[in-house]
């Protein structure tokens, strides 16, 4: 079996000859990966070239977590800013939007301030006199006319005046 040291990809064929190295007061020579050796020593003497292969895909994933991270991070700053730019204009909005709506409670003020003045109470009665002058009863001119007459033509109310003219001016025509 070959086993490999992960940080200076030193070989033997001897798992003691490996442990050996790994388990030396001086750390090895940084050549390949970036690891103190004694803590995955487990995994460097499994199987024959597996543990380096296992420390290999390893640092692989590290690798491959950190890129993940820091383009998660990349992508939290881009949703930050997005979310920033959509909050102001939700602000402006929401601004614009109060400023209109005490515009119309102002409007409303006026008009309900307005309909109160103009809302009066009209209690006058008018009265409207007519006044008749009629030649004297016993006037040999109109004694054709009856009681029964004038009160005809007083209940007719506006049209009484033009009605009795009429009635004295085709009598005077008749006579």
């Amino acid at each position: 079996m070959i086993y490999k040291c992960p940080r200076c990809l030193y070989e033997s064929e001897k798992k003691h000859h490996i442990l050996k190295h790994i388990n030396r007061k001086k750390i090895c020579e940084l050549k390949f990966l970036d690891i103190n050796p004694k803590d995955y020593i487990d995994i460097i003497t499994l199987t024959k070239g597996s543990g380096l292969e296992i420390l290999q895909e390893n640092e692989k994933m590290k690798e491959e977590i950190e890129n993940m991270k820091k383009e998660n991070q990349k992508i939290k700053k881009q949703i930050k800013k997005e979310m920033k730019q959509e909050i102001k204009i939700i602000n402006e909005e929401n601004r614009k939007l109060r400023k209109e709506n005490e515009k119309l409670k102002n409007e409303v003020k006026i008009i309900n301030n307005t309909t109160n003045d103009y809302s009066t109470t009209n209690n006058n009665n008018i009265t409207n006199h007519i006044t008749f002058v009629l030649n004297p009863r016993n006037d040999p001119e109109y004694n054709y006319l009856t009681d029964k007459d004038y009160k005809k033509y007083l209940e007719r109310m506006i049209n009484s005046i033009p009605s009795l003219i009429q009635k004295l001016n085709l009598n005077q025509m008749n006579s």
